[in-house]
């Protein structure tokens, strides 16, 4: 006997107060403008730090960073490079020396990760930066390169696409850039999973919307050698999206897949001035937008099927401070939206199903020569559910907003957090 029900959700979540707590007894402050953000580049390096200009990079000959082995132009790179010693390459590269050679016109240094305090004695960095896909530098799986835009200006209409297959279930990102208040710093996506059995598509899972970019707030303040400030907040993280979720298994099985993240890399080559002056940033930095997926099917038998459907939008400012001692968090939610939810799920007596898929888009990371040291992310995750003894059918739709950071790779003893600053859930049980 087939048994077989509908739940169907309409509405929306009310407006709720935001609890804004902190990781120490530092007041947080106002991701939205509390403290005010000058941008500025000004930079007192430490004696034994080497600094190639943007107009010197092409000193670094080859790369093989798995090794952490840098080959350098010798007539270029000057006097024998020793162990200790910090090189920069502008926007490249920041490495500590463990060793230096040179042989047949060419220099090879082994070295080892560095971090800012290890290059930078006194300065201040800070932009205040929304990301233009017109800046765009790469896309990204994990921690390998899909694809440098180099010269290739990307427009409005232009089409990003992502594609990756893991234990047979295959995940499509794409993404098409569009402007927004006169700056191409909005995009429609679709993100999809499917998994075929049997020779046919048995599971697809659909998130579609627009997002636009937040703006990116980040103060960096060292004195003599250590880190005495920072500052990492976003305004107006916004995101719209579509769920839509359809399974039948054809065989039955279950299947559990964390992917490695998709990235939008937007580097940070250039920081204005107060005088209005553009001037490189020789720190290799970045801005980050990810995508990350969690699916998730329990369907032991070929007949059970499930089916979901929910819009949900969300547009929050979030971010972190350290001042001296103490890291402060904050978060303030601007708008918040469930609505038009319904899930569907179907199996023979006594046979569990389970069905969930989740996206966490936008995910803004700051990115020091390849090292997230801060990010925040709205997340958004529904699913449908039957179980049995008693027959109990649920649903639920599901955002949150969720940051973190490690200021270890700032110089600063490892200080590590993972928050989760808001949670709204709409959910129909048992029915």
């Amino acid at each position: 006997m087939n048994v077989f029900s509908r739940i169907v959700f309409r509405g929306l979540i009310a407006l709720m107060i935001v609890a804004i707590s902190s990781c120490s007894s530092t007041a947080p402050s106002d991701p939205t403008g509390g403290n005010e953000v000058t941008p500025v580049i000004d930079l007192e390096y430490k004696d034994n730090t080497r600094v190639f200009g943007v107009d010197e990079v092409d000193v670094l000959i080859d790369s093989d960073t798995t090794s952490g082995t840098y080959t350098f132009d010798a007539t270029k790179f000057g006097p024998e490079a020793k162990a200790g010693d910090v090189i920069i390459v502008s926007g490249k590269i920041m490495r500590k020396v463990v060793s230096s050679a040179t042989a047949g016109g060419q220099t090879v240094v082994e070295t080892e990760d560095a971090v800012l305090t290890d290059a930078v004695k006194n300065g201040t960095i800070a932009w205040v930066e929304q990301p233009e896909f017109g800046n765009l530098g790469s896309m990204r799986w994990g921690s390998g390169e899909v694809q440098t835009t180099g010269d290739e200006e990307i427009a409005a209409g232009d089409t990003l696409m992502f594609e990756i297959t893991r234990s047979g279930v295959r995940h499509v990102v794409q993404i098409i850039p569009k402007t927004s208040d006169g700056k191409l710093s909005a995009c429609d996506f679709t993100f999809q999973m499917t998994k075929v059995e049997a020779g046919k598509v048995n599971i697809v899972m659909l998130a579609k919307g627009e997002m636009t970019m937040p703006v990116q707030e980040t103060k960096i303040v060292i004195k003599n050698g250590v880190v005495d400030d920072v500052i990492a907040n976003n305004r107006t993280i916004k995101c719209n999206l579509e769920f839509t979720m359809s399974a039948a298994a054809a065989a039955g099985g279950d299947h559990s897949l964390v992917l490695p993240g998709a990235a939008l890399q937007f580097p940070i080559r250039y920081l204005p001035t107060p005088s209005g002056l553009l001037v490189p940033n020789p720190i290799p930095m970045s801005i980050g937008i990810g995508i990350q997926f969690v699916t998730k099917v329990s369907m032991p038998s070929a007949e059970s099927s499930a089916q979901a459907s929910a819009k949900l939008s969300i547009s929050t400012d979030a971010g972190f401070e350290y001042h001296g001692t103490s890291v402060s968090s904050s978060a303030k939610l601007n708008n918040e939206e469930i609505k038009d939810g319904s899930f569907d799920a179907a199996a023979f007596i006594g046979i569990p199903v389970n069905v969930e898929f989740g996206v966490a888009f936008p995910r803004v990371s700051l990115n020091i020569v390849g090292q997230e040291f801060a990010w925040i992310h709205t997340g958004f995750t529904t699913g449908a559910t039957l179980q049995w003894g008693p027959v109990c059918k649920s649903g639920y739709a599901k955002m949150t907003v969720e940051g973190g950071y490690n200021f270890g790779f700032l110089g600063l003893p490892t200080i590590e957090l993972k928050k989760n600053f808001v949670e709204r859930e709409k959910r129909i049980d048992c029915d």
